[in-house]
């Protein structure tokens, strides 16, 4: 029985929030906090169809709020394509994107847009399909090319 009491006086007294004492003629100082996390949305598009032309353009948008410190960065890469049919065809989409970066100050909830271009110079008959990856990371500070 004296365990258990012991045991419940020291759950109580963690339970209990710690409180600072100030006579009278003191003064005391209270700490208050807050933090935002990071945000951000981009958008990309899930396809491209070029149809029968070698290039078409598409659009890479950002909104959101990020720390002013921190920069926002998206970045492209080809397609490796395949031919329908064809298990040994290699060939790449190129795919360009214009400065895709946005620090703190230049993103919210307004939607920044830049432009980019899909090319691919194939003049074979037949049906191409490829991937291209986009990779977005946010970067604690400025980015040094």
């Amino acid at each position: 029985m004296k365990k258990f009491m012991i045991m419940l006086m020291i759950g109580i007294s963690l339970l209990t929030p710690s409180i600072a004492s100030v006579h009278a003629e003191e003064s005391s100082d209270m700490i208050v906090t807050k933090a935002i996390p990071s945000i951000f949305t981009v958008e990309i598009p899930k396809s491209i169809d070029l149809g029968a032309t070698n290039s078409k353009s598409f659009v890479v948008s950002a909104k959101g709020n990020i720390d002013s410190y921190e920069t926002l960065v998206v970045t492209a890469y080809n397609a490796n394509m395949k031919r329908t049919g064809d298990d040994i065809y290699t060939k790449y989409a190129q795919v360009e994107l214009q400065e895709a970066q946005w620090k703190g100050n230049e993103l919210n909830s307004e939607s920044s847009s830049v432009q980019g271009t899909v090319t691919f110079n194939e003049t074979r008959a037949g049906s191409y399909t490829g991937t291209a990856l986009f990779e977005v990371f946010l970067y604690d500070g400025p980015v040094i090319e």
